[in-house]
């Protein structure tokens, strides 16, 4: 029941809650990892979850002119949290940038088109910070990814077009 610790998906687990986060409204990230649901029922709902997590990424990318600005990192944060695997994880924001892509303009290359999306998956391997559900790590997740994102993806620019001298200066 909300609050109590306990859901409808059977008795608490304090190693599983320690793992997935609990609150006061009930059992946080643990109910998308429960082993105690069936496996079609526990995958349907992932599977729901990586939708939805794509389909704000497809979105941010489409507003992204307008406000330049998109969840790519945020969102991998949370597949980073919410999938057993790293490697599911690591296919939803890839997936969104995948989509996104098929109406916004291209890379220029296939080096930096690679570049661009090892780096928006970047966020993933941080799994375990947000995973932790303190809010100091939850934010160092999402600058530590932002600031990859950026410094990789300029240098990589900076490396693969004539647009500037590759000098230090």
């Amino acid at each position: 029941a909300i609050g109590s610790g306990r859901g409808p998906w059977g008795a608490a687990r304090p190693e599983r809650d320690a793992a997935f986060g609990s609150n006061r409204w009930g059992r946080g990230l643990a109910a998308f990892s429960a082993r105690s649901l069936p496996a079609h029922v526990r995958w349907s709902r992932l599977a729901m979850v990586w939708l939805g997590l794509v389909g704000v990424i497809v979105v941010g990318r489409l507003l992204q002119p307008a406000y330049n600005v998109t969840p790519l990192t945020a969102v991998a944060l949370v597949a980073g949290a919410v999938f057993p695997s790293t490697i599911l994880a690591a296919t939803v924001p890839v997936a969104g940038l995948a989509l996104g892509n098929l109406i916004q303009p291209g890379y220029g290359s296939l080096a930096m088109a690679t570049i661009v999306f090892a780096a928006c998956a970047a966020p993933v391997s941080l799994r375990s910070w947000v995973r932790s559900g303190r809010a100091l790590h939850i934010a160092a997740g999402g600058l530590v990814g932002a600031v990859t994102f950026f410094v990789v993806t300029n240098v990589a620019y900076w490396w693969l077009s004539n647009d500037y001298p590759h000098t230090i200066e």
